[in-house]
C-alpha cells in the first residue's frame, strides 16, 4: 500500500525537523522552546530555502506541536 499523497509533505517536513533536532542534541518534542524553532527557521534559510518554502516547511511542524499541546504532551506550543 502506498502512502497517502497528502501525508508525504508532512512526513518530509517532520523528518527534516527530527534530523535537525538529532544533529543539535534536542528531543524533537520535549523541552523545545520558541528559540529552538527560530533557530530551525534560520537554519532553513541558511540552507537556501526561500521564505515561501520555509513557511511551507513549517506547516507540518506547527501541526505537530499544536496537536501535542492539545493532547497535553507539552505544556505550551513553541511554534506559535
Amino acid at each position: 500500500m502506498s502512502p497517502d499523497p497528502a501525508a508525504v509533505p508532512y512526513t518530509y517536513q517532520l523528518r527534516r525537523w527530527f534530523t535537525w533536532c538529532q544533529t543539535n542534541g534536542l528531543d524533537p518534542l520535549n523541552g523545545i522552546q520558541r528559540a529552538h524553532v527560530e533557530l530551525y527557521i534560520r537554519n532553513l534559510g541558511e540552507a537556501g530555502l526561500m521564505a515561501s518554502s520555509i513557511n511551507t516547511m513549517m506547516h507540518g511542524l506547527r501541526g505537530y506541536f499544536r496537536f501535542a499541546h492539545i493532547d497535553r504532551l507539552i505544556p505550551a506550543d513553541p511554534a506559535v
